[in-house]
């Protein structure tokens, strides 16, 4: 989608990331367990204009959970 050529890595999640979700992002945890179809399939990819050499998968889901 954005003509690059990523890593083919296994996808490892953080021990504190679900207790990070649960505390700062209640309405995303029902979507851990999506995290390998959002970054294997995403709808959208975009820069973080705020972080250098950064990507965004979104997945665009029946509920809006981004505001």
């Amino acid at each position: 989608m954005i003509n690059c050529s990523l890593p083919n890595d296994a996808i490892y999640m953080a021990p504190g990331l679900k207790k990070h979700v649960k505390k700062k992002h209640k309405d995303c945890l029902k979507y851990l367990e999506f995290i390998s179809d959002i970054i294997t399939n995403p709808d959208y990819v975009g820069i973080n204009p705020n972080e250098p050499d950064s990507l965004e998968f979104v997945k665009i889901f029946e509920d809006n959970i981004l505001y």
